[in-house]
């Protein structure tokens, strides 16, 4: 998934989705907001991009960016905040992964827009 669009990118859904901590509505509103704000941006696609063939330490991350490591680290936090990478420390290194679940809730939302059921595809 990747936000093509600003304004679905500064969209405010009011729905809570099962994978969301919180109690209101408005707790949702804000995780999936953080979320696809953490997806406007295309380093940090860039980076999903990187972790989708699996598990990589910050370094390997900055070695594909012409960027400074405390920049990446500054995008690596945006996506952790929004729940789309995870950080498992291992020895000296942390390692990042994907969080496939924030993906899916939002992929569950939009095919209920279009009227689809997500178990049938």
């Amino acid at each position: 998934f990747i936000c093509t669009s600003a304004n679905l990118c500064r969209l405010r859904i009011f729905i809570f989705s099962a994978g969301r901590t919180g109690t209101e509505k408005g707790d949702a509103a804000l995780a999936f907001g953080d979320t696809f704000k953490a997806l406007s941006d295309p380093t940090r696609r860039e980076i999903l991009n990187l972790l989708k063939d699996g598990p990589m330490t910050a370094g390997e991350i900055v070695s594909h960016f012409s960027m400074t490591g405390a920049t990446i680290s500054h995008h690596l936090s945006i996506l952790q905040q929004a729940g789309i990478i995870d950080g498992e420390k291992k020895g000296k290194y942390i390692y990042y992964s994907l969080n496939t679940t924030v993906m899916d809730d939002i992929l569950r939302w939009i095919l209920q827009l279009k009227g689809e059921n997500s178990d049938e595809k």
